[in-house]
């Protein structure tokens, strides 16, 4: 490492500052500028959350990628709770990268469900900040121990994707330190990824890429010193960015070099700012180069394929189950839905992997020579258009003729998509009428559900099993074939509530709104199963929820002592875990703190332990978790610090947060500074949070008292004149903007056929993108004067718009 600290202050010592802020901004769209005569590497990007997606193009963009192994989602790897699994996966796909030259895999996603609805949900881990991080730091490690670099993204509070590169998360302090940077601490502390990507959005106010708060957090709090990379072109103000802690702006921008280098020499950038960008990105670039020299491992698809399979069969969840499974492969099965034969087993949008193989439940079937009679039910493409009755008649009538019937629901790829968010939570119609006419002739069909987020589900506990399978990768059809006929045994686990209605959810009513682009995380710190719990709404499923084909039994429940008399000190807590089945199964033990009576509002408890644990049947063991003065903590926003507050508290024990098995109280009494703080007056609904008949309502200014000071509020710019920061579609009540608008469908409907990919997602892609973002976006189709062009169309400069597009003068 010294060797490498000094050949990083030879180079920053001898380049020109010409030299150093070229680096500051990609050199194409997938890597960095290199300087091979000073022995400075390029670094090579590819994206990556399920997979290795290494386009072929130099383009931004949806473009052809080189063939690599889907591994399950996200959503779907954090429902194994399993760390283990997660370095397994991290390093196989980092295998792949390494095998395709590629130093740095963007990947994984580290943003918390708030809602459901959000378009990215498949590519984030859980509602839970302390899951994501344990998953998320796992993952970077078995990426890293391969020689390839991780990136955790997109930091921070980017929790939608409707409007994402011009909305505005409004969070309060406490929110945002316990529930959306928890896990990103966690991951930097515990596994030091090479990268962290911030988001598109801003956060109370400010973009990411150059929010001093964020930035300061994680450089001066965290330590972090690593590289902070901008997702691709979402750098408002390069040299903002580099004066609060930001690095590289990606992809390739010469406006970058002329603002950073103009900032320079008006003696408004200082040399260590750029200095310091430099070194961290020098020194990432020599440590990659130095693994490239490194033997590849051989990449076995046979393997790869194999890992992608266990994934998905320990992640998939078993919600419920009226005793028709396991099935047994002597009887024949009715297979009904068209996912069976086209499955969902990924999301859109830049996680798209090219995938080298996939087996759907019907092909599984083929292999495994099990007998089964299939009808499409619905219409893949067009599920709800046109007459389909023909293709419930025939399902209907072969859910007559089978005791064993499985039904492959779930959400189309133009449901959930990078860039757009669900408009609801529902199942296409067509997937909700099917389901209800087969369960008026066999009440015992199993529902399978493939989606990357939850769903409403209003056939439970009236069909004979429920399986969420998520988007379940390469080897979707195997792993459930495994699964349904008890090959082998359930054991995923919810890292996300499924509620009744999209209704229940504490943040529907503040999401991004469509005429000021201001998500007010209202809601605070009651997140998921936070909010569900203190607020007494019931749910379909729990968080943390899972069955089995095995029955266990957690008791003896033991802490080391009753009393928390020191933040240094710890408390040991033990329980056994009883297999009480003759089967072999695992189970998810989960261990949650609550304050009795806080003065500070809390939830009722909090998710602060988890273990994985394989019994064979009649087998019990002792679980351990450890409780810390991290166990206990709580944000204090006026200290600016952890505190802990004194008082009883609970530790549960469970397999959900609803299903508690054993509980024991302690006194915590470390004599509580900073003293608490009670809202109970200016701000009572946050100490009795509740929801009215149509759902949680918290006006602005109670929302206000907690936040400590006016609400950064971002307007919507609709009216002339529009800046480099205005999307197209702000100019859509003069004739010019619906103008440009009528174009730009044009050219994304004809981008959409020729990529094979979702019309939505490419316009708004091109009309909700500030005009800033399109010159890096558009991969060299678009320079600096045709954006301009576009601006003075917008502001209704028609003649000396349209002359300086044609024109096409290059910038210099």
């Amino acid at each position: 490492m010294e060797k490498i600290r000094k050949q990083v202050r030879e180079f920053i010592q001898s380049a020109s500052i010409e030299e150093k802020i070229q680096l500051l901004t990609g050199a194409s769209a997938w890597e960095t500028r290199g300087y091979l005569s000073k022995n400075i590497p390029a670094i090579v990007m590819a994206d990556g959350p399920h997979g290795v997606r290494k386009v072929i193009s130099d383009l931004p963009g949806l473009g052809e990628s080189y063939p690599a192994t889907i591994f399950p989602s996200l959503a779907l790897l954090a429902s194994t709770w399993d760390v283990n699994l997660a370095s397994k996966m991290g390093a196989a796909i980092g295998i792949e990268a390494k095998d395709q030259d590629v130093d740095i895999l963007l990947a994984p996603g580290l943003n918390i469900k708030r809602t459901p609805l959000c378009g990215r949900n498949f590519e984030y881990f859980s509602e839970d900040p302390l899951l994501s991080g344990k998953m998320a730091s796992a993952y970077v490690r078995g990426v890293q121990n391969v020689g390839v670099g991780a990136t955790i993204k997109h930091y921070a509070a980017n929790s939608q994707d409707n409007e994402r590169l011009m909305s505005n998360s409004i969070v309060d302090e406490r929110a945002l330190r316990e529930i959306y940077l928890r896990g990103f601490e966690i991951a930097v502390k515990e596994s030091q990824p090479a990268m962290v990507m911030t988001c598109y959005n801003r956060v109370n106010g400010v973009y990411g890429s150059e929010n001093t708060y964020l930035l300061d957090v994680l450089r001066k709090e965290w330590g972090y010193d690593g590289v902070v990379v901008s997702d691709w072109g979402g750098m408002n103000d390069p040299v903002l960015a580099l004066k609060a802690g930001h690095d590289l702006e990606m992809p390739g921008n010469k406006l970058l070099y002329r603002n950073v280098h103009n900032a320079y020499l008006r003696g408004e950038l200082s040399l260590s700012d750029i200095d310091n960008a430099v070194e961290h990105l020098v020194t990432l670039a020599i440590e990659l180069g130095e693994e490239r020299k490194m033997p590849k491992e051989e990449v076995d698809n046979k393997k790869q394929y194999e890992i992608a399979k266990e994934i998905a069969t320990q992640g998939m969840v078993l919600l419920e189950n009226n005793g028709v499974l396991p099935f047994t492969k002597e009887k024949s099965v009715g297979v009904i839905g068209a996912f069976a034969q086209f499955p969902r087993y990924q999301g859109g949008g830049s996680s798209q992997v090219n995938a080298k193989r996939v087996e759907s439940l019907l092909s599984a079937f083929d292999l495994g020579e099990i007998k089964y009679e299939y009808a499409d039910g619905y219409d893949v493409i067009n599920c709800d258009k046109g007459d389909k009755l023909p293709l419930l008649i025939e399902a209907v009538e072969v859910a007559k003729r089978h005791e064993q019937v499985i039904v492959m629901v779930g959400l189309p790829e133009s449901f959930e998509v990078e860039g757009l968010d669900r408009k609801h939570m529902r199942l296409p119609r067509c997937h909700l009428k099917l389901i209800a006419k087969l369960r008026e002739v066999n009440p015992n069909i199993v529902v399978v559900v493939g989606a990357g987020s939850v769903v409403e589900m209003p056939w439970t506990g009236k069909v004979g099993a429920t399986i969420m399978a998520y988007l379940a990768g390469a080897a979707s059809g195997d792993a459930l074939t495994d699964v349904i006929f008890g090959d082998v045994n359930p054991s995923g686990h919810l890292a996300e509530t499924i509620p009744y209605f999209l209704e229940d959810t504490p943040s529907y009513r503040y999401l991004v709104d469509s005429e000021e682009r201001n998500a007010q995380y209202r809601e605070s710190i009651f997140v998921g199963y936070r909010y569900y719990e203190n607020a007494n709404v019931g749910v379909a499923f729990p968080f943390g929820h899972g069955l089995s084909y095995s029955t266990f039994k957690l008791s003896k429940m033991k802490l080391s002592k009753n009393t928390y008399k020191d933040k240094r000190d710890v408390i040991n807590v033990s329980v056994e875990v009883e297999n009480t089945s003759d089967i072999e199964g695992h189970v998810v033990v989960q261990l949650y703190v609550g304050q009795q009576e806080p003065v500070s509002f809390k939830p009722l408890k909090e998710l602060r332990g988890f273990k994985k644990v394989k019994l064979k049947g009649g087998q019990t063991q002792t679980v351990k978790f450890i409780l810390d003065r991290e166990s206990f903590s709580y944000w204090h926003t006026l200290q600016k610090e952890w505190a802990i507050e004194d008082g009883k508290y609970t530790i549960y024990i469970g397999t959900s947060s609803a299903n508690i098995h054993c509980k024991r109280q302690l006194t915590v009494n470390i004599g509580s500074e900073p003293e608490p703080l009670d809202y109970s007056n200016e701000a009572e609904i946050y100490h009795n949070i509740r929801p009215y008949d149509d759902g949680l309502k918290i006006d602005e200014a109670t929302f206000k008292v907690i936040y400590g000071e006016e609400l950064p509020i971002v307007p919507r710019k609709t009216k002339r004149p529009f800046t480099l920061n205005s999307p197209i579609i702000d100019a859509k009540q003069y004739w010019s903007g619906r103008l440009l608008i009528k174009i730009v469908t044009k050219v994304a409907t004809a981008l959409a056929k020729e990529q094979k990919t979702d019309i939505d997602t490419y316009l708004a892609g091109a009309i909700e993108t500030p005009l800033r973002s399109l010159i890096p976006l558009s991969g060299g189709a678009l320079n600096e004067r045709q954006v301009e062009a576009i601006l003075d169309i917008m502001n209704g400069k028609l003649l000396r718009g349209t002359f300086k597009f044609i024109t096409k003068k290059r910038d210099k």
